[in-house]
């Protein structure tokens, strides 16, 4: 997709984005302290025996259980869970990623859900991460930070629950694309490319104004956002969320949102989706190219893990379109149908998605 420049705005409603990266918006004011550690494991310091003291004797490690260490403690962040692990990949017979009756047998439920695909990080210390794509939010939300906090919408019905998670995921983006503006500049990239990851900033503020207007008429809660900070990462971790997070669900969500600005019953659900149809149609575009110059970047190995993770992503996509949506959210939200949703899906598997 060609891209396009957005020239940086100042401010929108007293929540300034700034053009400098250094300026992008202070997330710590979104940010629960008490989840600043979310995962522990206990070492077992008591003193070695007396008897192998006395012979000089070093005790053997006992095997690993292969096995998710019962001491870690985790929430799932992101649709991801992130648990220790004890043992590494080549002594458990395991591959570095996997996906099937492997991984669901290793990661514990979430909500119900299974994980669908497992990613195991030798470490030191051994981590195993399990991703749980059936509970990333509302069909067509966009762009997802790492580290965000997962919540449970809350509203009456059916219609102010969804547009109640939207706004969430809406607020959510805008953390998103800062730190990728913030990211992109430390590792020296294009200034375009900076300033339009803040252009994309304001508009997930609009975006979350207007949509979090649309659930709270309709007895929406809006939960406040909380995502986890933390240091500037690695290339291959940029590209691999820009992937997942851009390539694949902002393209998916850009066009859900046109056929809700044309379906939707609700008049003023189809005005909001017309803007925000418009904008997130550039943010796609935004996110490939940021893969185009994030692929010049990075190794033959690292550019292959991220094609890895497209793919697992547009796979997962492809997955939920099929499930049917009610039929409230169909008539008035303009949410599409399955048959419509999975159309799309395809459509963006063999055209866009499919992409090297």
């Amino acid at each position: 997709m060609p891209g396009s420049d957005a020239a940086p705005a100042s401010s929108v409603s007293g929540a300034s984005v700034a053009s400098d990266a250094s300026d992008a918006p202070d997330t710590s004011r979104a940010l629960d302290a008490s989840a600043a550690a979310d995962a522990s494991a206990e070492l077992d310091t008591s003193p070695a025996s007396d008897a192998s003291d006395a012979a000089g004797m070093t005790e053997t490690a006992p095997p690993p259980t292969c096995t998710i260490s019962p001491q870690s403690a985790t929430v799932v962040i992101n649709c991801e869970g992130q648990f220790a692990f004890d043992g590494r990949a080549a002594e458990c017979g395991l591959a570095q990623s996997f996906g099937g009756a492997q991984c669901t047998a290793l990661c514990p439920p979430f909500n119900s859900m299974v994980a669908d695909y497992c990613t195991l990080d030798d470490g030191p210390p051994s981590t195993l991460s399990c991703d749980y794509p059936d509970t990333c939010g509302p069909m067509g939300t966009g762009r997802r930070p790492r580290g965000l906090r997962r919540i449970k919408a809350k509203g009456d019905r059916s219609l102010s629950r969804y547009l109640s998670e939207t706004t969430h995921l809406e607020a959510a983006s805008v953390f998103a694309f800062a730190r990728l503006a913030r990211e992109l500049t430390a590792h020296g990239a294009p200034v375009r490319l900076r300033d339009r990851a803040l252009a994309a900033a304001r508009d997930e503020e609009r975006h979350a104004r207007v949509v979090g207007a649309l659930a709270t008429e309709r007895g929406g809660v809006i939960a406040r956002v909380r995502v986890e900070t933390g240091r500037t990462r690695t290339l291959r971790a940029i590209a691999i969320e820009n992937a997942v997070e851009g390539c694949v669900h902002e393209s998916f969500g850009a066009a859900v949102a046109v056929v809700q600005a044309q379906t939707a019953a609700d008049p003023a659900v189809r005005t909001a989706y017309r803007r925000i149809a418009r904008d997130e149609l550039r943010h796609a575009e935004l996110a490939w190219d940021v893969a185009r110059w994030l692929d010049t970047r990075l190794t033959s190995a690292d550019r292959a893990r991220v094609l890895r993770a497209r793919r697992r992503a547009a796979t997962a996509c492809l997955a939920s379109s099929g499930r049917e949506p009610e039929r409230e959210m169909v008539e008035t939200l303009g949410v599409p149908a399955a048959r419509v949703a999975r159309a799309i899906a395809l459509e963006l598997a063999a055209t866009v998605w499919a992409h090297a």
